[in-house]
């Protein structure tokens, strides 16, 4: 359920264009991947995520779950956070 809802705050329901232009890997199974395997088992970012994108999708991901889950916070608030 969390990689659906940090999928999809990506998008804006009521403009079909995404609130922020992510990668074609952030989809549900990356970000469940990314929230089982490396957040909650420590595996390696480079062993979960694909080749040289890692560190990248692991900040994206971050902002879409601060995104998705602090909704009122001004942008610039999540990346102190992150």
């Amino acid at each position: 359920m969390i990689a659906a809802i940090t999928s999809s705050s990506m998008e804006d329901p009521e403009r079909p264009e995404p609130r922020v232009k992510p990668p074609a890997a952030i989809a549900d199974p990356v970000v469940y991947d990314y929230l089982s395997r490396a957040v909650v088992r420590g595996e390696r970012i480079d062993n979960v995520l694909p080749a040289g994108d890692g560190a990248v999708l692991a900040v994206r991901i971050t902002a879409a779950m601060l995104v998705a889950f602090l909704p009122a916070r001004p942008w610039q608030g999540h990346l102190e956070l992150i």
